[in-house]
This record gives structure tokens, sequence and C-alpha cells, in this order.
């Protein structure tokens, strides 16, 4: 089943989730490793390769919004309680939410260096920059923010683990199994 039901995710939504989730968490990582392990001499290739998965990041959720905005969403199970209901919305909301703030600021602070890091997309889209203006004081309040931010994102994916192995382990309901692929 390729769209999303009242019961269930549908393929399409499951690849989008599994698919942002690696790319999440491998910008994440990469971010950490660029900016703590990497010598200084090889972070502008690092920086322009991060920003190219960025941006494809960038473009798969805003897919996912499109794709969400026009199927069902998976009704919670029955026995889900009132503050269970707020901390998912709220979870996910917020996933969006620091995931497309982050793609924002790392945006905005590629063209603020004093060689703005250019990408093209699939070999031949290129992607267009906010700005182009060298800003080094912008740069580095925006660099600390998208710092703060990843940090932020991986606090919620953590919470977002330990929910769904929740539902899964303690509640023994389906939310869990519902995003990945079973035989059932």
């Amino acid at each position: 089943m390729l769209k999303n039901t009242h019961m269930a995710w549908g393929s399409v939504a499951k690849v989008l989730h599994w698919a942002g989730a690696i790319l999440v968490v491998y910008l994440i990582g990469d971010g950490w490793w660029m900016t703590h392990m990497l010598a200084r001499g090889g972070r502008f290739a690092a920086y322009s390769q991060h920003a190219l998965v960025g941006y494809y990041l960038l473009l798969l959720i805003a897919i996912r919004l499109v794709w969400r905005a026009m199927n069902a969403t998976p009704s919670l199970p029955p026995d889900t309680l009132p503050w269970e209901r707020l901390a998912a919305h709220a979870g996910h909301a917020a996933l969006y939410l620091v995931t497309l703030a982050l793609s924002f600021t790392g945006w905005v602070m590629v063209g603020m260096g004093r060689r703005p890091i250019e990408a093209v997309l699939f070999g031949f889209l290129p992607f267009p920059l906010i700005t182009r203006t060298p800003d080094r004081a912008w740069h580095d309040m925006l660099e600390d923010v998208h710092r703060v931010l990843a940090y932020l994102l991986l606090g919620i994916i953590i919470v977002h683990i330990i929910a769904a192995a929740r539902h899964h382990f303690y509640k023994k309901n389906d939310v869990l199994r519902r995003m990945v692929w079973t035989s059932r």
C-alpha cells in the first residue's frame, strides 16, 4: 500500500521517514566530525558536502510535508491518554520545526562565508543561495545557533526513539510497527 490510511502509514511515508532519519543522523554526526575532528585544511570540501546533503534533506522534508498534507494520518491507539496525545503532536511538530530551522540556518550561513558554498542537486540543478554577503559576525552567530539546534534535534530524536520503544515494549501497541515493514 503506497498511501496512508487512518490505521497505517503507507510505503511512501515510511520511505520518506526513514530516508529523512538517515540523513538527519548522518548530518548530525558529520557536523560534529567536521567541527571537532577534521583538520582545518579539509573543512571547505567537507562543509560543501554537508551543505549538499542538507539541501537534499530540505527537499525531502518539503516532499514529506506535501505527502503528509495529501494523505490520512494514522490515528493514535484508542487507549492513548490526553498527555500522550499532546506529547506526540508536540514531539512531531518539534522534529519538523527544529529540522527546518537547522536547514534554514545552514542555508543562510553558506552564503555568508568568505567563499559562498555553491551546491548543485542531482548534478544539474543549482540550489540558490539566500545571500551572497560575506559577514563573519552573522556567520559565526548562525554557526552557534546551528550547533545548538543540532544538539536540540539530537535530544528530540532520543525522546522520539524512547517514546517509540515505550509504545512497543511497555504499551504493546502497534505505533512502532506501523512505521516499519513487517509481515504481521
